[in-house]
């Protein structure tokens, strides 16, 4: 008999959290894709101050996207850690 209050795997099933892991995969992706098709599509003019920093805003979002899509990725595709194991 299992006397655990708060046992875990009833609360977080794996299978809600890959769920949730792909389901972030997917929309970081298209958030990508469409924050780089405005960025292109209504290219700002990096002559002004705030044409460039209306750029730099977006490249710092298209990173943070980036990021994102790396971390939700499969644990097979990327692996972080000691590669000295």
């Amino acid at each position: 008999m299992n006397n655990n209050p708060f046992p875990v795997n009833q609360f977080y099933p794996q299978n809600k959290l890959r769920i949730m892991r792909i389901l972030s995969l997917i929309l970081s992706t298209i958030a990508f894709f469409s924050t780089a098709f405005y960025a292109v599509a209504e290219f700002p003019d990096l002559t002004t101050a705030g044409g460039v920093l209306y750029f730099l805003m977006l490249v710092i979002l298209l990173l943070i996207f980036i990021t994102a899509i790396v971390l939700s990725l499969p644990s097979g595709i990327v692996r972080f850690g000691n590669k000295f194991k």
